[in-house]
């Protein structure tokens, strides 16, 4: 299964998320809706597994022309990109995340992973 999402603040584009999901374990009958959930949060309401470890990296990059076009900056503008996969217990991928954002603008994002104990 795929999400694609796109990253607004005050009507300005300044991210796009396109998530990756293993369709094997998902729930039937997910609303529309519930794509604009986090990954992780979407995966602990509508899928068997639970993601138990991953990893996630952060690195720079130029825009090419679709992510341009898409978050409304130039061609060759600095981007933030985000990667992350996320593993279910027995080691399977279970989500891959690939997420870009405008480095103009300051900007804040959190998110929460719950950890096993």
């Amino acid at each position: 299964m795929a999400i694609r999402r796109l990253v607004l603040a005050d009507e300005m584009p300044i991210g796009a998320i396109t998530s990756l999901i293993e369709g094997r374990g998902l729930a039937a009958d997910i609303p529309v809706s519930e794509g604009s959930l986090p990954p992780q949060e979407f995966l602990k309401l509508y899928h068997k597994s639970k993601p138990s470890e991953g990893t996630i990296r952060f690195f720079a990059a130029l825009a090419e022309a679709a992510v341009a076009k898409l978050l409304e900056i130039d061609l060759g503008d600095a981007i933030l990109c985000m990667e992350g996969i996320y593993y279910d217990s027995f080691q399977k991928p279970l989500l891959y995340t690939h997420e870009v954002y405008r480095s103009g603008q300051g900007f804040e994002f959190q998110t929460e992973f719950p950890h096993s104990r």
